[in-house]
């Protein structure tokens, strides 16, 4: 009789750690800022996250050193993890990844790096010249996962490589995200190339047509890209028409179909998109409310995440990351980025004004993380959603 309640408590054991398994609580096991504003530093942003393995975490971003509005003096500074994105390197102990001046350049920025097929790490970032003039996109490599690198090269003049956006397809064509501007006109596209970044070629420009819901002139600039799973490319894309639109490829890059909206409100800010290891695709972006709010002043003072299980078409379990309604005129966060981790976590970045200052309307910007399960982001609300037009 022992013996036998000795194996129904075993077995009761057994099937109690088997459930805690398969229905973990949501977790967050980190919520922090790893640099801030301080006397040496005006502005964080334009962060990018390479993972190596399990344990080792890169994080490169812009670091803003006499001010803090895009074309100020700026480098490029790396953040370790060795412990699977819990603790970060100190601040004071930040390693520069790229000086502005070792170009003769005035600003650094917009930085991401790709692990490629090869081994080398592909490190993409943009520069201002002296006196806040474009510059364009450079790329320089690492053959010793970050520890040494090569000499940067420019392989775009002008047009801008978002921060964390670079991917490297099945067949080894690598993917970059571009943007740029004519005529005050904001136009998106990608580099991509088939000889690891070696020379690059520009796809066909994405563009929006005329329309009057615009608040401005009607352009498109920062966009995320991703593979979906019938191997054609979907691309996100940061309008000033009062919504996120979109654009697909079938030919792996090279050319792109005619912007149309993706059904999700939006003010003219960054959009993150990210394909999570149970095969959804993750959203980040800065929700609103209603369209007074798009049209408004400080638009960006909520960051939400969304999940599409039908590869895009429509979006919900709403999660906020940052912000909430009851910070509409105190914060502004925006520009993340993000990151899969193991089976079943995601390290999210952003910039977030400090709660300290008023003064977010001139960028004034602290850098945060933030590290959370499948479970947690799932748990979201799903009481709103989003879904693309017929």
């Amino acid at each position: 009789m022992r013996e036998f309640n000795k194996s129904v408590i075993l077995v009761l054991i057994l099937v109690a750690w088997l459930y805690g398994i398969c229905y973990a609580e949501p977790d967050i096991q980190v919520n922090t800022c790893v640099a801030v504003v301080d006397k040496d530093f005006k502005r964080w942003s334009e962060g990018g996250f390479l993972v190596l393995n399990e344990k080792d975490i890169l994080l490169a971003l812009t670091g803003y050193t006499q001010w803090n509005s895009d074309s100020c003096p700026a480098n490029i500074y790396g953040f370790w993890s060795h412990d699977g994105g819990i603790s970060w390197t100190p601040q004071e102990k930040a390693v520069i990844l790229q000086k502005a001046s070792d170009l003769d350049m005035q600003n650094v920025m917009s930085v991401s790096l790709l692990k490629l097929q090869n081994g080398d790490v592909l490190m993409s970032f943009y520069a201002h010249g002296k006196a806040g003039h474009f510059s364009g996109t450079f790329i320089k490599r690492s053959k010793d996962n970050c520890q040494t690198w090569d000499r940067p090269k420019l392989i775009v003049p002008e047009m801008v490589a978002g921060p964390g956006r670079n991917f490297q397809l099945g067949n080894g064509r690598i993917i970059i995200p571009v943007y740029g501007e004519e005529n005050k006109i904001g136009y998106s596209a990608v580099l991509y190339s088939d000889d690891n970044a070696c020379t690059c070629k520009l796809s066909n420009r994405v563009t929006l047509q005329s329309t009057s819901t615009a608040t401005g002139s009607p352009s498109c600039y920062e966009p995320t890209v991703i593979p979906l799973k019938n191997g054609t490319l979907l691309m996100f894309l940061r309008t000033t028409v009062g919504q996120i639109y979109k654009s697909y490829s079938t030919d792996n890059g090279q050319s792109w179909t005619e912007a149309q909206p993706a059904g999700i409100p939006s003010p003219s800010s960054m959009n993150t998109l990210t394909r999570l290891q149970n095969g959804d695709i993750m959203l980040i972006f800065n929700m609103v409310r209603d369209k007074k709010e798009i049209d408004g002043p400080w638009p960006r003072c909520r960051l939400c995440a969304m999940i599409s299980k039908d590869e895009g078409n429509t979006w919900g379990n709403l999660r906020f990351l940052d912000g909430s309604d009851e910070f509409t005129e105190i914060i502004k966060i925006t520009m993340a980025s993000t990151a899969a981790i193991d089976t079943n976590y995601v390290i999210a970045a952003w910039s977030r004004s400090p709660m300290k200052s008023k003064d977010h309307y001139n960028n004034l910007y602290d850098y945060r993380i933030r590290k959370f399960n499948l479970d947690w982001l799932y748990a979201g609300d799903d009481s709103i959603t989003y879904k693309a037009p017929q």
